[in-house]
């Protein structure tokens, strides 16, 4: 009998194991929108072009961008200072802490960082706001060492960047810009939108794919609410417009990468409610203006604009499928909320099985802090691969 018994324990304990495989590798992920993150010397600049135009805003005053034009030394340059409104200055504000206001910024984000990567054991972190490597570089502190850097050049302040531990990937990292993410203004060609960033490292034998986005705002909410007003991506308002306008090349991506490297995700600031889309009760026919069907082909005219109304249900028509990895705790986090997601493809889903959350952590700051560290917490989640 007692043999019976063992052999019965060992086959039960046998049969639970295979239902769900041992992982031999973990990896710890961040996404974090660092609010317009520079070194020291852009803030000189910034505040030298701000002091000369009397921080004029260029959404409320007419004049304002012919101004700031002339102070940075033309259109190029204008493009990689900061708004004058970004950070929420006046010429008081510059008069009484001076450049001393920006290092309690970059502080506050060494500060985070250093916790990240200590406390939540971060092997990748996908920024979103970061003006170039250096600022990446800085914020790091002595924690660089250990890590590689990746930016998306772009021809304006605001872009993308990985970093990952050196030790993360086993063979050579591949990290590459997705430019077709990079849509020309309507008004303005030589303003482009943020490019995507690609990183493949290979953790545990396996190809794993990443892809942090940073897609175009003002046209965030599917419902109205918190003073937005509820929209479509085929809504003539000229943000949704080109946010329309990213759903054929990210779609595109999804496609192509799933065959290449199907353990894969996307992350960011979708600067998009997918989550409230996703909760939505809508129909197979109302995800698309002429209510076809979002699996199948999505042709975009002569303007690249498709007839999505909604980006979740576009995007996760199920060929392939993906999974919006859910915030578990996000306690002492302010500013902008509902944008930034992490997405699984359904393969990578499946390995993290029988549930997986996110949480965010909240950002360091001083007591009357003038510029913030950031408007967006670290989103982090810890992937089995």
């Amino acid at each position: 009998m007692l043999n019976e018994f063992n052999i019965a324990i060992t086959l039960f304990f046998a049969s639970a194991l295979s239902v769900k495989p041992i992982h031999a590798a973990e990896i710890g992920i961040a996404s974090f929108n660092l609010a317009w993150a520079g070194t020291v010397n852009q803030f000189k600049k910034h505040v030298e072009v701000c002091t000369a135009v009397k921080w004029c805003d260029v959404r409320k005053d007419a004049a304002c961008q012919s101004k700031v034009l002339s102070a940075a030394g033309g259109k190029a340059q204008s493009m990689m200072v900061a708004p004058c409104n970004a950070y929420g200055l006046t010429e008081k504000k510059i008069e009484k802490g001076g450049l001393k206001l920006y290092d309690q910024k970059l502080e506050g984000l060494m500060n985070i960082i250093d916790e990240l990567i200590i406390k939540h054991h971060i092997d990748v972190f996908a920024f979103q706001e970061v003006k170039d490597e250096e600022t990446v570089k800085t914020i790091f502190g002595n924690h660089l060492k250990d890590f590689d850097i990746c930016v998306a050049p772009h021809n304006a302040f605001q872009t993308v960047a990985f970093a990952w531990k050196k030790s993360a990937s086993s063979s050579t990292p591949v990290c590459k810009t997705e430019s077709t993410l990079s849509i020309s203004e309507i008004t303005d060609s030589e303003r482009r939108l943020r490019p995507g960033l690609e990183l493949t490292l290979s953790v545990n034998g396996k190809k794993i794919t990443f892809l942090n986005i940073h897609l175009k705002s003002s046209c965030a909410n599917f419902k109205a609410g918190g003073g937005f007003p509820g929209r479509k991506l085929t809504d003539d308002e000229p943000a949704c417009k080109l946010l329309n306008q990213q759903v054929a090349p990210l779609e595109n991506w999804i496609e192509v990468v799933s065959k290449q490297s199907p353990d894969f995700l996307i992350l960011g600031d979708f600067n998009r409610k997918i989550d409230e889309e996703a909760s939505s009760r809508v129909t197979t026919d109302e995800i698309r203006s002429d209510g076809s069907d979002p699996r199948g082909p999505n042709p975009a005219d002569e303007n690249g604009h498709v007839k999505t109304d909604l980006l979740w249900q576009e995007i996760s028509d199920g060929d392939p499928g993906l999974t919006q990895i859910p915030l578990s705790k996000f306690e002492g986090c302010t500013g902008f909320k509902g944008l930034d997601h992490i997405v699984l493809s359904a393969f990578l889903f499946e390995k993290q099985l029988p549930s997986i959350t996110s949480s965010k952590v909240p950002v360091v700051t001083q007591p009357a802090q003038i510029i913030k560290t950031s408007d967006h917490c670290p989103q982090i989640v810890e992937i089995n691969i």
